[in-house]
């Protein structure tokens, strides 16, 4: 998240949030702060920013990104049973995590193999395993091992990890953490996203860098300013193919369903399945 008197971008994670956040530091006063994190406090009079991404590029990208090692994502679902457990034990007795949550966690740890995840993510050039995944973290079981509080909301395995990421980022907290239990499918995330939403620019990953001039003028950034800031280089890269080639006609119509609400307020259209 970057963070000034006036304006606020918001972090969703594999989305070029990383190089607009070190984009914006050269040319904006205000701080590099919390990560992925929701804007807790609310707007308060600023103009809130985030970048967005085609849903099929998004799971591509979270995959290839788990299979080089990396990300909460895998580190979530390869963990040995263990660490899960302590973790669970910590986030309780510090009550970030109440007794109901944290029991409904530890009852389904044990369906969660480790094993059969981390073949998963074995070889980012293959794309039979993400097809695999990509059905076990959008179905159950297996989307109940996902992080944060997706697993223990109604809306798991009826609407996609990207929709719930882009609700708890995108709107507002209080709503969220407030509301997020009524969210059942699609249609529910679609009307909450539209009576909630806090931000005012949307860039796309697919155009960054245009999105972000036209941002950056909007606030009045005077264009030598925006000419002469170096253009960082993309970090947090994934190594993969074109996304499209991962997709059968299958695996391309659950990301339609399940991330309905994100296809249609962005327009979104569904690749060609490989062939």
């Amino acid at each position: 998240m970057f963070v000034s008197d006036d304006f606020v971008f918001l972090h969703l994670q594999k989305s070029a949030g990383t190089y607009v956040i070190d984009r914006l530091a050269q040319v904006l006063p205000g701080a590099v702060t919390g990560g992925h994190a929701p804007l807790r406090a609310g707007p308060r009079g600023r103009v809130v920013a985030a970048a967005i991404r085609d849903p099929w590029d998004w799971y591509v990208s979270l995959w290839s990104y788990g299979c080089m090692g990396e990300g909460e994502v895998r580190g979530r679902l390869t963990a040995p049973h263990g660490r899960i457990l302590r973790q669970t034990v910590r986030a309780t007795l510090a009550r970030r995590l109440g007794p109901r949550a944290a029991w409904a966690r530890l009852r389904t740890e044990h369906e969660r193999n480790p094993a059969f995840w981390c073949d998963l993510y074995a070889s980012a050039d293959d794309p039979e395993r993400f097809r695999r995944w990509l059905r076990a973290v959008m179905t159950l079981p297996g989307c109940r091992h996902l992080p944060d509080r997706y697993p223990l909301l109604p809306l798991r395995g009826q609407v996609g990890f990207m929709t719930f990421r882009v609700l708890g980022l995108f709107t507002d907290w209080s709503a969220w953490h407030a509301g997020a239990h009524r969210i059942h499918g699609p249609a529910d995330a679609l009307d909450f996203y539209r009576r909630h939403c806090i931000v005012n620019h949307v860039l796309r990953t697919e155009r960054a860098e245009a999105d972000l001039e036209a941002l950056l003028g909007s606030l009045g950034i005077a264009a030598p300013a925006v000419e002469q800031a170096q253009a960082p280089a993309r970090s947090n890269r994934s190594k993969r193919c074109r996304h499209a080639d991962y997709y059968d006609a299958d695996t391309i119509a659950l990301v339609a369903e399940k991330d309905r609400m994100v296809v249609e307020l962005f327009g979104y259209t569904p690749p060609e399945p490989a062939a």
